[in-house]
């Protein structure tokens, strides 16, 4: 009944908000509370576990670009050829070599410049792109069992019930399940690039690409407006910095592995819990179902007592 099911189970004829009984059926007490558990557990730990600005400025812009440079210089000549051939085929086909080589070139300079400075403005500005609460709330209401696991997984020999009936949870076991199935690099990374601020990113994204193209497309100039004019230069431009902006989420996940590595948020976690007094440790947890802490303990009991009887009955 505390952890199990999952969803509501029955007719839900009728039910009061947020709780987990209903006429006809029931939920288990923590998939209930699963939003409000959630909200708050994140609220103690970004106050007491977690800074967001400090984790983020662990990432060094010039790996990330390292790690980044393959996947972007491909993506940079299939972005120009395309573009190039749709405003100018005749006077890109015709192009000579060592032009072209010389453009290859830009890209090589000018992508690790432009990879470094998009990231250091998504280091500065990590909290006005990544609303991680909604990311970890959300998570835990669309997968409920994730708060299950979180309170299953810290069990058996860990999971000590404590005075006030508070629960202990050992801090390398909390670190690892939060870290592997909530706030790991990929959920990062799709809640910047869809969640409710990505339009900062996309905006964030732009400028960087325009003036990115800028640069890359420079050396083309006085021949591409002799072909087509200042005013389709300056749509071939724009074309491009959009469809750079377009795909660059497509191959973020060549960052994923040292994007995960430099933040080390498992071990940040685990070592700051290991560094609050026994107090704040409990804390951490304890407000979040504090609330519903005699249901708890009402089931807990009854649930006891029908062991017992079955036990007792069993005996005799």
């Amino acid at each position: 009944m505390t952890f199990r099911p999952i969803e509501f189970t029955g007719i839900e004829l009728f039910r009061p908000k947020n709780q987990p009984w209903g006429l006809f059926g029931f939920q288990g007490i923590i998939p209930t509370k699963a939003e409000k558990m959630a909200s708050v557990c994140f609220d103690l730990m970004t106050t007491k576990l977690l800074n967001m600005k400090e984790i983020f400025d662990r990432l060094d812009p010039q790996k990330f670009g390292e790690v980044m440079e393959d996947a972007l210089l491909l993506l940079l000549d299939t972005v120009v050829n395309e573009v190039a051939l749709k405003y100018m085929p005749s006077v890109w086909n015709r192009l000579p070599k060592e032009v072209k080589d010389e453009l290859i070139v830009v890209m090589n300079i000018e992508s690790e410049s432009f990879l470094v400075g998009f990231m250091d403005d998504i280091k500065e500005h990590i909290e006005d792109v990544l609303d991680i609460k909604t990311m970890t709330v959300s998570a835990c209401v669309r997968e409920k069992k994730l708060v299950n696991k979180i309170f299953l997984e810290c069990g058996d020999k860990e999971f000590i019930f404590i005075r006030r009936s508070g629960f202990y949870f050992v801090s390398e076991t909390f670190a690892r399940v939060n870290c592997v199935e909530i706030l790991h690099t990929k959920a990062i990374w799709e809640t910047i690039l869809t969640g409710p601020l990505s339009a900062n990113f996309y905006a964030m994204l732009r400028a960087h690409s325009i003036v990115f193209t800028e640069k890359l497309v420079g050396g083309m100039k006085p021949f591409a407006i002799t072909a087509m004019g200042s005013q389709k230069f300056a749509e071939m431009k724009e074309e491009i910095a959009s469809k750079i902006a377009e795909n660059l989420p497509v191959i973020m996940p060549h960052s994923y592995q040292y994007t995960t590595d430099a933040l080390d948020m498992e071990n940040t976690i685990r070592e700051k819990m290991q560094q609050l007094s026994y107090a704040e440790f409990e804390g951490v947890l304890h407000p979040a179902f504090e609330e519903d802490e005699i249901l708890l303990i009402f089931v807990g009991g009854v649930l006891g007592a029908l062991a017992g009887a079955v036990q007792l009955a069993a005996m005799y």
